[in-house]
């Protein structure tokens, strides 16, 4: 489980870093949003 935890969250500072570039702040914000709330499963 808990390197399941680690691939998570390298996935998910990825999305951030891929996605950052392009998205407003506002958008960060919502993305977080959603990806704390669904614990970006994948």
């Amino acid at each position: 489980m808990k390197n399941i935890k680690k691939v998570i969250m390298k996935q998910r500072n990825q999305m951030k870093k891929k996605l950052g570039k392009k998205l407003s702040q506002r958008d960060q914000k919502r993305l977080g949003m959603l990806i704390k709330g669904r614990r970006y499963v994948s």
